[in-house]
C-alpha cells in the first residue's frame, strides 16, 4: 500500500503545481478524517486509477474488496503523509 500511495502521490506531482500541492496539504492538514482536497484541484479518482495502473499493471478490478481496500488505504498513507513533502524509494 505504501508504494501505491507513493505512485499516486506521482500521479499528482506530474499533475500538479508545486503550490497545488503544498496548498493541498494545508487544506488537508485541517479536514474532517478521510477528506482529501486533491478532488478540488483535479479528478484524483482517476489520478489513484492512473497509479494502480502503472504499478499493477491493469486496472482496479470492479467490485474486488481487496483492490477496493488497496486504494482506500494508499489513499490515506498519500493524504497523510502530504504530497508536498519528498519521497523516498518503494518500499
Amino acid at each position: 500500500m505504501t508504494r501505491l500511495a507513493r505512485a499516486f502521490a506521482g500521479v499528482l506531482a506530474e499533475w500538479l503545481t508545486p503550490e497545488e500541492l503544498a496548498e493541498i496539504d494545508r487544506q488537508n492538514a485541517t479536514a474532517a478524517p478521510g477528506v482529501c482536497h486533491s478532488h478540488d484541484v483535479c479528478d484524483a479518482n482517476e489520478a489513484m486509477g492512473e497509479a494502480f495502473k502503472r504499478l499493477y499493471g491493469r486496472d482496479p478490478a470492479p467490485g474486488s474488496s481487496e483492490d477496493a481496500a488497496l486504494w482506500g488505504e494508499a489513499w490515506d498513507i498519500a493524504r497523510l503523509g502530504g504530497f508536498a513533502a519528498p519521497r523516498g524509494g518503494a518500499s
